[in-house]
C-alpha cells in the first residue's frame, strides 16, 4: 500500500500536492507569529511604538526618572502640582499647535549649564519634567540638565514617559496660546505613526487655520 503523499515521474499527486501546500501554509503562519508581525488596532500601534522607543531611552540614559502620562495628569490637577515645572524640548512651531498647560518651551539644543544659568531659581527645589513628542529629545535634555545640576540646585529631573504624542492619544488636555486646544503637531509626516487621532493633526495652531468644513465633514476634525 501507498501512502496519499506519493511523488511521480511529474511531480506529486493531487493527494501529495494538497498536503504540501497545507504543511507551506502552517510554516508560514508560524514564522508569521513568531515575527511578532501580528496586526493590532491604530491605537495598539502606536502604543507599541512608543513602547519601543521608550525602552529604547531606558537603555540609553539609565540613570534617568520617568514620569508617566497618568501620574502626571493628576497631580496637575491636585494642590501640589504647584512643586512641577514642565518643560516643553520642541521646536517653536511645535509648541504654537500645542502644549501641556504651564510648560516653558525650551530650545532642544540648550545646554545644561545654560539650562541652570536661565531657570536655576525657578527649578531650584522643584520637580522638573521635560517633555517633548516622544522623549528622545527631551531625555537628551534631561541628561544635560540632570549631569549640570549644580549642588545647590537640588532639583527631582524627570522625562515624560511617551511625551507630548502619548499625552494627546491619551486624550489628556493640551493648550495653546487662546486656551485648550485638541490638535498636536506630528514633528513630521513619518513621525505621525504614533499619534492615534489622525484627524487632530495640525502643523498651524487652531486659530491660523483655514475656516471649518462644511457641516458633513465636521466630524473628522473635532475632538
Amino acid at each position: 500500500m501507498t501512502s496519499g503523499l506519493v511523488i511521480s515521474p511529474y511531480g506529486f499527486s493531487n493527494i501529495g500536492l494538497v498536503a504540501a501546500r497545507l504543511m507551506l501554509g502552517v510554516a508560514i503562519v508560524g514564522l508569521f507569529l513568531m515575527s511578532g508581525a501580528v496586526a493590532l488596532p491604530p491605537e495598539g500601534q502606536a502604543q507599541a511604538g512608543l513602547d519601543k522607543i521608550q525602552q529604547k531611552l531606558l537603555r540609553q540614559y539609565p540613570d534617568l526618572a520617568h514620569f508617566s502620562a497618568e501620574i502626571l495628569r493628576d497631580q496637575m490637577a491636585a494642590a501640589d502640582g504647584v512643586d512641577t515645572l514642565l518643560f516643553d524640548v520642541r521646536k517653536e512651531k511645535e509648541y504654537r499647535v500645542s502644549h501641556l498647560k504651564g510648560a516653558i518651551r525650551l530650545d532642544p539644543a540648550l545646554s545644561g549649564p545654560a539650562f541652570w544659568q536661565q531657570y536655576g531659581a525657578m527649578a531650584a527645589g522643584k520637580e522638573l519634567v521635560f517633555y517633548c513628542s516622544v522623549g528622545r529629545r527631551s531625555s537628551a535634555m534631561a541628561d544635560r540638565v540632570m549631569d549640570s545640576m549644580p549642588a545647590s540646585g537640588e532639583a527631582k529631573i524627570y522625562n515624560l514617559e511617551g511625551g507630548i504624542f502619548k499625552w494627546h492619544n491619551q486624550q489628556f488636555p493640551l493648550f495653546n496660546e487662546e486656551g485648550l486646544t485638541a490638535f498636536v503637531h506630528p514633528y513630521s509626516w513619518l513621525w505621525q505613526r504614533y499619534l492615534v487621532h489622525k484627524e487632530l493633526i495640525s502643523y498651524r495652531p487652531a486659530h491660523d487655520m483655514p475656516p471649518p468644513m462644511p457641516p458633513h465633514d465636521a466630524a473628522l476634525v473635532q475632538p
